[in-house]
């Protein structure tokens, strides 16, 4: 088995109740983090730009550009985003 298929056999076969508490608090903080990334990222000026950008340059209904009330394609949000 090499370590791409070591990779996807851990994420299928975790289960959030099989962790021990102290990883479940990381990942619990890390989640917390980069939500908080995420809203204050959104006030930028270049969160607008990406997200205009992505609008013009990839358009479409697939996908939310995160706290900006558009959409794009997938590609197009996951730039913006």
């Amino acid at each position: 088995m090499n370590g791409l298929e070591r990779v996807i056999r851990f994420i299928r076969e975790c289960h959030w109740e099989a962790l021990p508490s102290s990883v479940q608090g990381q990942i619990k903080m890390a989640l917390l983090d980069e939500l908080g990334c995420t809203l204050s990222g959104t006030l930028t000026r270049i969160s607008r730009m990406a997200t205009d950008y992505a609008v013009g340059t990839w358009p479409g209904d697939e996908a939310t550009i995160l706290l900006h009330d558009r959409r794009a394609s997938a590609i197009g949000a996951a730039f913006a985003n």
